[in-house]
């Protein structure tokens, strides 16, 4: 690597960036063979859980402590605002609609 700490940045990113490119090329690969929107197997699942951990770890790796805490707070407040759209829209379909009609039975003689 060079003494340059900008180009040793700029090395970490290019090989971060390769590693999440080979990851989701073996995601994609793995999907496949699943047959596409087959329901995954708790191996792939996991498989896939272990690379996103892994792009994690490597981008935490090139990042500051300060900023990295700021990239989580930035993720958390992503997530709650997902959590939020997905109880409303939950709301709205959940609903059992408008009240039925009140329905008599009428006597025919």
């Amino acid at each position: 690597m060079s003494a340059d700490p900008l180009e040793q940045l700029r090395e970490r990113v290019a090989a971060a960036q390769a590693a999440a490119e080979r990851l989701a090329e073996e995601t994609a690969a793995a999907r496949e063979e699943l047959g596409g929107d087959v329901p995954r197997t708790a191996g792939v699942a996991a498989a896939e859980i272990q690379a996103l951990a892994a792009v994690a770890q490597a981008v935490k790796a090139l990042l500051p402590d300060d900023l990295w805490d700021g990239l989580c707070d930035l993720v958390r407040g992503l997530l709650i605002l997902v959590r939020a759209v997905l109880d409303r829209w939950i709301d709205a379909f959940g609903s059992a609609g408008p009240p039925a009609p009140v329905v008599r039975d009428i006597p025919i003689s």
